[in-house]
């Protein structure tokens, strides 16, 4: 804030509590587009306006680009076309999600330009603003809708200077807001004056009456029933109806589009358990009757008010019903939508799949939105499964450091710095700490320059996301689950983690339809905030095969609907043998392989170390970092291989050619290496395989000690040997080194690994 002082740009608000229109927004000073800020002003402040909590920036070559917008996904939308005409910032701002405000740097100063004011269909007014001269922006303090602080999500000005923020050159901005208008336009959105325009030339259906207005309590009661129960007839009548979220308006609403009814109105109906029904078509209010009668089929409100209670399982008669229950006719409700309202146009059939049948350039197809090549892409979902304690969050833990980086870690290959929500339901606030602090040492980053990049959070207390209504099959958000999504607009993050998989929803998990219905869910929220997302599961108990879908816990729907599916595998007793490592040290040793991916070849198997780093309390804590498992000739040299294979043509004590197969016990030879150079039996195997393969061994049947019988033998091609003896004489240099298991290959580190137990 030094430079924005010095350069007269800060202004105190009125706190937001304060009973004055737009406070908390609203500048306290009378004259503050001109008045001059000086050191002893703002110092007089601090004792004068002590309540003020609120900071404002006065825009002049300073700009702020405000996208009013509530509509989630148009307001990404139109974030993304700032920075493709604007360019990127790292000043951005999020005070009431998903609104947001870009700030750049104008080469001359200018006033204030804005989009015309368009609305969404809950009458809701969204519009783009680039703030300049004479206009003034809210950078710190509260926001007085959520009562949350405003948050800078990459960098906050303080950090920068006016020098160093984005240049925008004043043509772009008027081709930014004549782009965003199109924008709002393409998605359905229309000025006041437009809808004015259209309802002019479009009678208006003629109401029904409803039937809280027929007289008798029956018919309030059906209708307060129905709202109170709308998941169990709103598809009934409209199988195309979509719920929608609503953090303004909690829980959401459903939503059923004049499309799909075949009508010509740009707006939708509202379905609202507390706000109502509202046919924004229309401009009228309903209840559940109405609707069944004017969309349903119903000849009248008592048809439609007994056909609510069938579907809502209630006796009419114990809602005050004295009619004959046989006397109303039954209004149909088939698969397809219910009859058009008087006035509107036929209703078109329903359109299930889309065709493309146009030519197209390959070179405009966007490329995939990866964050992490392989791994994790934008509006999808991974999931990692492994064995409990295996090493799965100390494995995510050193990903979302990488991410924050921008920085490779092993074959993970961030696309570039990328904010990271992890949500963790096991680890309290101590142990993600403590995990971090390992992880920190371990990749030799100081945590003040990752950290805010991360954003950690677990539940208070249960940690469900998502609920399945048993009758329904709907799953709808938790309250846990808008906090966590809002949590991730304002951070702008590009990855959220979610650990583990079984504490996130109450469906059953060895049900398929059930699982698939969580898995979309979360499909859906990755959609809807442009965002990966990884999930961590358990296998099932017993053995696990790297790379196999099949190991994964519950219900196969689970592996089925993702997108990219890793499994993490401890290092077997075979492996470890085979690649020299010691039996007490091969459970810190696992391996990634890739399962499934849609979108990208499946990994080769990745080799990860954990190892044990002291943090500041003193205690141990695992980290992993890449490892890269030795080759089996470690540090043989091509004289050590002269020396094993003169030893395996000279033959055994006996005088018989050593045996290719380890039956012959001491005869085989795998021996020879591991007595002259302390190979593994597995590591022995592998190099006279590698042998075989290059020729310099030949196997073939030959005599054995019981005369008569032929064994499978070797014999040493002795023109490849003698090659090999030339090269010795050039050089003498290992055949392949051995990679150091302690060194990480990727990252460096400012602290070694401490001795000690691990703890994961």
């Amino acid at each position: 804030m030094v430079e924005a002082r010095r350069a007269g740009r800060l202004l105190p608000q009125r706190p937001y509590r304060e009973p004055v229109k737009s406070a908390g927004k609203r500048p306290r000073l009378t004259n503050w587009a001109a008045c001059p800020v000086t050191d002893s002003e703002i110092r007089r402040w601090g004792h004068d306006l002590a309540s003020d909590t609120n900071t404002g920036l006065r825009c002049g070559l300073l700009i702020g680009v405000d996208i009013d917008v509530l509509d989630t996904e148009l307001a990404r939308s139109v974030e993304d076309l700032a920075l493709a005409v604007l360019g990127p910032t790292p000043l951005r701002r999020v005070g009431r999600a998903p609104k947001l405000l870009l700030a750049y740097r104008s080469t001359e100063i200018q006033g204030k330009a804005e989009t015309a004011e368009f609305w969404l269909p809950d009458q809701t007014k969204i519009q783009v603003e680039v703030l300049g001269k004479g206009q003034q922006f809210v950078s710190h303090g509260t926001h007085p809708d959520t009562g949350q602080p405003y948050v800078w999500t990459v960098q906050a000005p303080e950090d920068l200077s006016l020098a160093s923020v984005p240049v925008v050159q004043p043509g772009r901005i008027g081709a930014f807001l004549l782009a965003s208008e199109a924008l709002f336009r393409d998605a359905g959105r229309r000025t006041a004056r437009e809808i004015e325009a259209a309802h002019s030339s479009v009678q208006a259906p003629e109401r029904h009456v409803s039937g809280a207005s027929l007289g008798g309590g029956f018919f309030r009661e059906v209708n307060d029933r129905a709202f109170a129960d709308l998941d169990l007839w709103v598809r009934r009548i409209f199988p195309t109806a979509r719920w929608q979220t609503n953090a303004a308006q909690p829980p959401g609403m459903w939503r059923v589009a004049s499309a799909d009814l075949g009508r010509g109105f740009e707006e939708d109906i509202s379905i609202h358990v507390r706000e109502g029904i509202q046919d924004f078509g229309t401009r009228e209010s309903l209840t559940p009757i109405d609707l069944v009668i004017r969309h349903g089929g119903a000849s009248n409100a008592s048809a439609a008010a007994l056909w609510l209670c069938e579907q809502l399982s209630i006796d009419p008669a114990t809602l005050g019903w004295r009619g004959r229950r046989g006397g109303e006719s039954r209004p149909e409700m088939g698969p397809t939508q219910g009859v058009r309202a008087p006035g509107a146009e036929p209703q078109q059939p329903q359109v299930s799949l889309w065709q493309d049948l146009a030519a197209w350039n390959p070179r405009d197809i966007p490329e995939r939105p990866w964050v992490v090549p392989g791994y994790l892409m934008r509006g999808s979902v991974t999931v990692l499964s492994g064995q409990g304690a295996g090493g799965k969050s100390s494995l995510v833990v050193a990903w979302t450091i990488a991410l924050a980086t921008g920085g490779r870690l092993g074959a993970f290959a961030p696309v570039g710095p990328t904010v990271v929500v992890n949500y963790n339901t096991e680890d309290d606030r101590d142990e993600q700490q403590r995990r971090y602090s390992a992880a920190l040492i371990a990749a030799g980053f100081d945590g003040t320059e990752v950290m805010p990049r991360i954003v950690r959070c677990g539940p208070n207390e249960v940690g469900t996301l998502f609920e399945r209504n048993p009758n329904t099959g709907r799953v709808v958000e938790t309250e846990a689950m808008q906090e966590l999504e809002r949590i991730c607009e304002e951070a702008g993050a590009g990855l959220l983690v979610c650990d583990p998989l079984a504490e996130l929803h109450n469906a059953e998990e060895n049900d398929n339809t059930a699982m698939r219905a969580v898995i979309a869910a979360f499909r859906g929220l990755a959609k809807r905030l442009r965002i990966a997302v990884l999930i961590l599961h358990h296998d099932r108990k017993g053995s696990s095969t790297p790379g196999d879908m099949d190991r994964v816990r519950g219900a196969s729907a689970i592996s089925g609907a993702v997108r990219v599916m890793l499994t993490l595998t401890t290092m077997s007793m075979e492996e470890a043998d085979k690649l020299g490592v010691q039996a007490q040290e091969r459970r810190r040793h696992f391996r990634l392989d890739g399962a499934k991916s849609n979108y990208a070849p499946t990994t080769e198997a990745e080799w990860w170390q954990l190892a044990a780093y002291e943090i500041g309390n003193g205690e141990h804590i695992a980290a992993v970092r890449p490892w890269e498992p030795p080759t089996p000739f470690g540090d043989l040299s091509m004289g050590d291989c002269v020396a094993a294979l003169t030893q395996i043509h000279a033959g055994t004590p006996a005088g018989h050619n050593y045996a290719a197969t380890k039956q012959a016990r001491d005869d085989w030879a795998g021996h020879v290496l591991m007595d002259m150079f302390g190979k593994t039996e597995g590591q022995a195997t592998t190099i006279l395989s590698a042998w075989v393969a290059s020729g310099a061994l030949v196997e073939g049947m030959h005599p054995g000690p019981r005369r008569g019988h032929d064994r499978k033998a070797y014999t040493v091609d002795l023109a490849v040997l003698s090659e090999m003896k030339q090269q010795t004489h050039a050089f003498d240099q290992p055949v392949a080194p051995a990679a150091d298991p302690t060194r990480n290959p990727t990252q460096t580190r400012r602290k070694g690994p401490a001795s000690g137990p691990v703890s994961n």
